[in-house]
């Protein structure tokens, strides 16, 4: 037993390991002797002390002696790893914790892939072609491949999930962590589309493909349940975020991610009091605006944006005509619970006009706007304290614009702090977003909630596959689980 191998490589009596966990040494001896399960709490207690040495499927893998069955089951703790790609699809990010999908979320490590510039142009074709053809993947497909005669869609998809598995063996590398020791994998995949007020999400990626080249069990396709039941399908992160908040004891908070898209998660100091929506773009017309103007990516920590100024005329015309949907009305006109694709955004002449730095200041400020603007719709009082996380925040010029406009509403005792101030990690969030619900899903617990995508009722949702369509290839945790 592991716990024996640590205790002996630390000079420590067993009487000393119960001290530091708290617990007995007669459980001790239990626990190195295979005849005791310790309790949730005490297996995170045991994985700190140890540095990761000892993991709770050190327990769950006790075959020779039986359990005691009076303990905590298993089942309800899993360690599970998290990927996302988001849209604009700029690499991977993978991350590995300890959760039971509900109040206990302890990280572990995480790992990040950026893509090469011809495979990022690639997956922007795939966009391209089902955004053409209105999320037709049949139709997109024959189109891309008409076009690209070096490469197929299906090839692209594959190369796609390919990398994600990549970034699954870096990450158990770097954390030490074996994939026997992996219990479930919640892979978001790639969002090419999403029109959910016409049924429609697609974020390819093939999850079988994936839990067969990294032998461990695999959650997918998270969105659908939900748009097909009538919700928008985004955003997913407000139940990790309230975890997240209620583990810290940070509540009330509004959490604020910027990626390609912002949106927030408001939790109010009661169950009841969770809202989330898709603000507006977060990067994404900024990111389009520096491409169009010197073939750079971005606007790396506003750099070009601190130079500008805020032109207030371009601001307004891009509140009217920079988010028109398909049906012509304006999305910031919207009521929430509201989702928005990246491909509802677009740069308009007003803005294309004006000088790289001057651009660049109007388009951050748009940004927080709309955050901002969005904060009218909300039911309740708006919690003063705001932790904003996602790669959006490390330009200066947005994270700027958004506090002096909240202090204008909400008062100057509005306090902003980074998520990596409050010890969470701010790049890893969105991986371990999928990471968390991929447990939830295991367990038949909601993804969504009315207050957060406008789902008619709580509801759970994601695919579950086995290492070569095998469950015996699961992990003890996960058919311990399923024989429930």
């Amino acid at each position: 037993m592991k716990l024996r191998t640590y205790r002996a490589m630390s000079n420590l009596t067993q009487h000393e390991i119960a001290q530091k966990l708290g617990v007995s040494e007669l459980s001790i001896i239990k626990y190195e002797g295979g005849t005791n399960m310790p309790s949730r709490e005490t297996m995170l207690r045991i994985y700190e002390m140890t540095g990761g040495l000892v993991t709770p499927n050190d327990f769950f893998d006790l075959e020779s002696k039986p359990v005691n069955q009076t303990m905590s089951p298993p089942t309800n703790t899993f360690v599970a790893a998290g990927l996302m790609s988001g849209t604009s699809m700029d690499g991977i990010d993978g991350t590995l914790m300890i959760t039971d999908g509900e109040k206990l979320i302890k990280d572990i490590g995480s790992y990040s892939l950026d893509y090469e510039s011809s495979f990022k142009s690639l997956l922007k074709a795939c966009e391209q072609a089902v955004l053409q053809n209105e999320g037709d993947l049949k139709k997109a497909r024959l189109d891309f491949n008409k076009k690209h005669k070096s490469t197929t869609f299906e090839a692209v998809i594959e190369k796609s999930t390919d990398l994600h598995a990549r970034v699954i063996t870096q990450l158990l590398k770097k954390t030490g962590y074996k994939a026997k020791n992996i219990d479930i994998v919640g892979y978001h995949g790639q969002t090419l589309f999403h029109r959910p007020n016409n049924g429609i999400t697609i974020q390819v990626g093939d999850g079988q493909r994936l839990a067969d080249e990294i032998g461990i069990s695999v959650v997918y396709d998270f969105r659908t349940n939900d748009v097909h039941h009538g919700g928008q399908g985004a955003p997913f992160a407000p139940l990790y975020h309230k975890a997240l908040a209620n583990q810290a004891g940070l509540t009330p908070v509004v959490i604020a991610n910027c990626g390609g898209i912002s949106n927030i998660t408001v939790i109010g100091t009661t169950d009841k009091e969770l809202y989330a929506y898709d603000c507006g773009p977060g990067n994404t017309l900024i990111d389009r605006f520096v491409q169009s103007k010197i073939g750079k990516e971005m606007d790396k920590d506003g750099l070009y944006g601190s130079k500008g100024k805020v032109v207030e005329k371009v601001l307004q015309a891009l509140r009217q005509k920079a988010i028109k949907l398909k049906d012509g009305s304006n999305y910031l006109d919207r009521k929430p619970p509201k989702s928005l694709d990246v491909n509802d955004l677009k740069l308009i002449p007003e803005v294309n006009a004006l000088s790289l730095q001057d651009g660049c200041a109007t388009l951050e400020a748009f940004t927080a706007q709309c955050i901002v603007e969005s904060l009218a719709d909300l039911k309740y009082p708006i919690p003063k304290f705001w932790i904003v996380a996602g790669g959006g925040w490390k330009n200066k010029m947005i994270t700027s614009q958004l506090e002096q406009r909240l202090k204008d509403t909400l008062g100057p005792e509005l306090r902003l702090q980074h998520a990596d101030q409050v010890g969470w990690s701010g790049k890893a969030m969105e991986a371990q977003i999928f990471a968390y619900l991929a447990v939830r899903s295991l367990r038949k617990l909601p993804l969504s909630l009315p207050g957060t995508t406008g789902v008619p009722k709580p509801l759970t949702g994601g695919k579950l596959v086995f290492p070569n369509h095998e469950i015996k290839k699961a992990s003890k945790a996960v058919r311990s689980l399923l024989n429930q």
